[in-house]
């Protein structure tokens, strides 16, 4: 975790990126955590930012509790979209340990911390699992709900079925706004995100415009704070 007015440093002083960066200081946005650069970086962000929000809650128990239910209600889901368990238990059970160990010590006594936490996602196989994990979830929101999304899908000329093999369950495919809207909704979570640009029209507002994907309303907690990912060259996590 770093300030965010270490975003300044990565640019001369008279880039556009300052004024906007500046007005995410003044509204509020102190702090980011950078992540790795990637076609995973969306679905690495949410899943980190999803156990490190449950980390730093007020009662780290009762968000266990509730994330750990909202994951075992995730099976029903791939299982309707037509993936059979082979193909997500272990990735699925994987995410659930790393929630799990907030509260519960795993087998050498340590329950998480940050830095766990941090080591954790820069393990590539656990890494890689969680990933794909949320890519599964996220295509089994698609198929399971197509109607939903057959508009958003006219540009690309596919079916939902196809458009997730290509698009979503393929691992290194950066996500676009229709698979941040179907994992939002999975998961039941706010995603915010914002765009550093450095187009005429955000120069002069000075200002970057977030867009919020909601979740589903009947697993949405209205009380829980959004996952806000800022995105320029890179995807970072704010820390709300």
């Amino acid at each position: 975790m770093s300030s965010i007015r270490t975003l300044r440093d990565d640019y001369g002083p008279r880039h556009p990126f300052n004024a906007q960066i500046g007005w995410l200081i003044d509204n509020g946005q102190d702090h980011l955590r950078r992540m790795r650069v990637d076609g995973d970086s969306f679905y690495r962000s949410v899943a980190f930012a999803c156990v490190e929000k449950i980390l730093h809650a007020q009662d780290p128990r009762q968000e266990v509790k509730r994330a750990v239910e909202v994951l075992d209600s995730t099976r029903l889901l791939l299982e309707v979209a037509g993936f059979q368990p082979s193909l997500y238990e272990d990735s699925l059970a994987i995410f659930q340990s790393i929630v799990q160990q907030i509260v519960t010590p795993d087998i050498n006594g340590e329950t998480m911390t940050p830095e766990i936490l941090l080591e954790a996602f820069q393990h590539p196989e656990v890494s890689n699992s969680v990933v794909l994990y949320f890519r599964l979830l996220t295509a089994a929101q698609i198929r399971a709900e197509p109607e939903s999304y057959i508009p958003y899908l006219i540009d690309f000329q596919l079916e939902p079925m196809q458009f997730c093999e290509k698009y979503v369950q393929e691992m290194g495919v950066p996500a676009d706004e229709v698979q941040i809207a179907a994992l939002s909704r999975a998961l039941g979570v706010t995603v915010e995100v914002g765009q550093l640009q450095d187009h005429t029209a955000a120069v002069a507002a000075s200002r970057v415009k977030f867009v919020a994907y909601q979740g589903t309303p009947a697993v949405h907690d209205s009380n829980s704070s959004p996952i806000v990912l800022l995105n320029r060259l890179v995807i970072c996590t704010l820390d709300v």
